[in-house]
């Protein structure tokens, strides 16, 4: 009889700890809860609106501008024209990107986050925007399967802020912002076709080799 009544109680503190776990989660913020599983867009606006934009990494900070053509032109840290298809691959991860999942945090674990000190943050002038627009990307999730980022953080953050909206977005971003300088460049002058890839440079002719010396003699 003790035994059976020593495994009632077990039993009977299991439902009341479970009752109280229930109890805490009904408790949570419901805006908090009802975003976790949302999936958003991280911009509404198209990449043509986009006009200009700034990339500042632990390494560099490069900023960009189209001219009147429409061409992207690198203002910082050098000024020439830009590669293209390195602007278009991370422009089009900001327009078109979706986070599945917000979560609403504490400013204070900022840290946590690694917006303390970020893989990149992104600044963006687009048409039609009064103010710039940003994302501010951190560190991997705890499965290294996305990246944690912030829409238009203050520059002042996380000083004013209670909570953050920490969205989750494609590692992806790495390989966007990551590159060397020289992807960033049109380097169309070291004997290369941006186009095509192909090399531009004359082809030695024929008769450049003197006919009245055999090979192989020196």
């Amino acid at each position: 009889m003790k035994f059976k009544s020593a495994t009632l109680w077990l039993v009977a503190i299991a439902v009341i700890l479970g009752a109280g776990v229930v109890i805490l989660e009904t408790q949570r913020s419901p805006e908090a809860a009802s975003r976790v599983d949302g999936v958003e867009s991280l911009f509404t606006f198209e990449e043509q609106d986009i006009q200009a934009f700034t990339l500042t990494t632990q390494l560099r900070t490069l900023r960009f501008e189209r001219d009147d053509q429409g061409r992207w032109q690198m203002l910082e840290p050098e000024q020439m024209p830009a590669n293209d298809a390195s602007i278009a691959f991370l422009l089009n991860l900001l327009v078109s990107g979706e986070s599945d999942r917000t979560l609403s945090v504490p400013a204070e674990d900022w840290e946590v986050f690694s917006f303390h000190q970020p893989l990149a943050v992104i600044n963006l002038t687009v048409e039609g925007e009064e103010e710039e627009r940003s994302l501010t990307v951190g560190g991997y999730d705890f499965n290294r399967s996305a990246l944690y980022a912030h829409r238009d953080l203050p520059a002042d953050a996380p000083d004013g802020l209670e909570t953050l909206d920490v969205l989750l977005v494609t590692p992806s971003f790495e390989d966007a912002v990551s590159r060397p300088l020289d992807d960033w460049k049109l380097l169309d002058a070291q004997g290369s076709d941006p186009e095509s890839g192909e090399s531009t440079d004359d082809p030695v002719p024929d008769d450049a080799i003197d006919p009245e010396t055999p090979e192989g003699d020196s």
